[in-house]
């Protein structure tokens, strides 16, 4: 590719190089990702870089994908939405979802369309739309202020030390009892409890156990009392 006097990007998704040109803050080259990060396919961090920042050469969550999170976080993470960046996950356990500080998921390679990740996550499925909904809980649970990564890394310690699993929760088939129990629980067992609602819902099944924890979190934008 040559040398680039300006600013140099490693987009991991696809393992090129794309050089920004200083002046312009635009790619002297079409972004390897094309028109998913956006339809100017030359600008940088969708031509807002004092605002946003793409430091690692992920997409932005498309179209689609956000009136999926609209549609049951109602606009909750409306400003965080245009921060979300995606990418498959190429570290620790690559089978599960991982959600980082700002805006930051990665899938597990198969949640995407053809298995590319420039491509829309496979929202059909039941179990990857609902995997997106817990990981995108964990975001809401961050703009309310939560240390999501430090304490998701203390479970996943006691988790692996055999303690106790922090995803596990106790069951009801009341609302109330079940929205209280969601509340009070810690970030990963309300991360499933809203996977599992989703999930529930998206096959076709009753999830009235589930529901007011579903309208809690849209009307509230909150997960905690």
């Amino acid at each position: 590719m040559g040398i680039c006097n300006s600013i140099v990007r490693i987009a991991f998704v696809c393992g090129l190089l794309a050089c920004q040109e200083d002046v312009s803050a635009r790619y002297v080259q079409s972004d390897p990702v094309g028109l998913e990060g956006g339809i100017n396919s030359y600008a940088y961090a969708q031509s807002r870089p004092t605002q946003l920042v793409d430091p690692l050469g992920l997409r932005p969550l498309t179209e689609n994908e956000k009136t999926f999170l609209r549609s049951h976080f109602g606009s909750c993470l409306d400003s965080v939405l245009e921060k979300f960046d995606v990418n498959v996950r190429t570290f620790g356990d690559t089978r599960r979802a991982v959600s980082l500080d700002n805006g930051f998921i990665s899938f597990p390679s198969s949640y995407f369309q053809d298995q590319d990740p420039s491509k829309e996550l496979n929202l059909a499925s039941p179990r990857v739309a609902s995997v997106m909904g817990h990981e995108s809980l964990h975001q809401l649970q961050r703009l309310n202020g939560i240390n999501v990564t430090g304490q998701a890394a203390l479970l996943q310690l006691t988790a692996s030390l055999g303690i106790s699993d922090p995803y596990s929760y106790p069951s009801s088939s009341d609302p109330q009892t079940m929205l209280g129990t969601f509340r009070t629980g810690n970030i990963e067992q309300q991360g499933q409890m809203f996977e599992d609602y989703l999930f529930i819902r998206l096959s076709r099944g009753d999830p009235a156990r589930y529901q007011a924890i579903a309208e809690y979190v849209k009307n509230n934008c909150a997960c905690s009392k």
